[in-house]
């Protein structure tokens, strides 16, 4: 995405196929395609579903990257989450850092 981009926001992203790395998923149960998690180095941004339109990944990652900043407060994500996100953190990403 050009905005964060421009804005030099430092992304990595992982692809994760659940049927093929149901070991890192843990006890996470995903339901719903796509289920997108945003994670910094020190919280969980979001976890959830998501529609599958460009302009609606394009808002959310506004509101969780850009408008929020670095220091905002998010909600403790659910157990599950915490954990596959603390496994995440250690896996090389999927794409480069931007």
């Amino acid at each position: 995405m050009a905005e964060l981009q421009a804005a030099s926001v430092p992304l990595r992203w992982h692809w994760i196929d659940i049927g093929d790395e149901a070991e890192l998923l843990g006890d996470l149960d995903v339901e719903t395609f796509p289920t997108l998690v945003i994670a910094d180095a020190q919280q969980v941004r979001f976890a959830g579903p998501l529609t599958p339109l460009p302009e609606t990944l394009r808002r959310l990652l506004r509101a969780t990257v850009l408008q929020a900043g670095a220091d905002a407060a998010w909600p403790a994500p659910p157990g599950p989450v915490g954990v596959f996100v603390q496994r995440l953190r250690g896996r090389e990403p999927d794409g480069p850092p931007s």
